[in-house]
């Protein structure tokens, strides 16, 4: 094993036992949050760009090794897991503003119908 070998092995056990440590524990909160149906944080979003950032710069340390090329996947997989889950509970949580005509029952419209469709209020032209 040359030095350029040796010193990417240690890197990359640096960079997994800080992950298994702080991040992963982290992630699997921010997972079960979602999954219960809350939203995600400015914090918890901010955390996930931290992750997403340094992976990006980990990725020639893990160029043709294996092993993490794997472990990265599966860290790709619970970070889209978690962000499509905060999507649909946000699109969940969506109403919409009904604060200057409270005289109208309208029903609750997804960001999905809202792009689509355009709402005529009674007695309005």
């Amino acid at each position: 094993m040359n030095t350029v070998e040796s010193n990417n092995i240690g890197v990359l056990t640096v960079l997994v036992t800080q992950f298994r440590r702080s991040r992963l524990p982290r992630l699997l909160e921010i997972k079960e949050s979602v999954i219960h149906g809350n939203k995600i944080s400015e914090e918890d979003i901010e955390f996930l760009n931290n992750v997403i950032s340094d992976a990006n710069h980990a990725i020639p340390t893990v160029n043709g090794v294996p092993e993490p090329h794997s472990f990265c996947s599966h860290v790709t997989h619970l970070i889209q897991t978690i962000t499509e889950r905060a999507l649909i509970n946000e699109e969940k949580n969506f109403l919409p503003d009904l604060s200057n005509d409270q005289r109208t029952h309208s029903p609750i419209i997804t960001p999905k119908k809202a792009a689509r469709a355009v709402t005529l209020t009674p007695g309005y032209s």
